[in-house]
């Protein structure tokens, strides 16, 4: 009888540590998921900064006034 117990229980544990497992698994997957967006975000700001800062000294050189040489 006590073997049949131990069977029992054995067999309902087992799947509940599984899905304790998978659901660690998700868990870090989503984790792991959320900072790489993050990471992009970053990115495509640091992506879009650098562009204005681009268009902004463009049009900074095309108002400079031009030098002339001495002749």
């Amino acid at each position: 009888m006590s073997k049949a117990l131990i069977a029992i229980a054995t067999s309902l544990t087992l799947p509940a540590a599984g899905t304790a497992s998978a659901q660690i698994g998700k868990a870090a997957f989503e984790a792991t998921d959320a900072a790489q967006h993050k990471i992009e975000e970053k990115q495509a700001d640091s992506r879009a900064a650098n562009n204005v800062k681009s268009a902004i000294t463009r049009a900074a050189r095309r108002l400079r006034p031009t030098r002339r040489r001495a002749r």
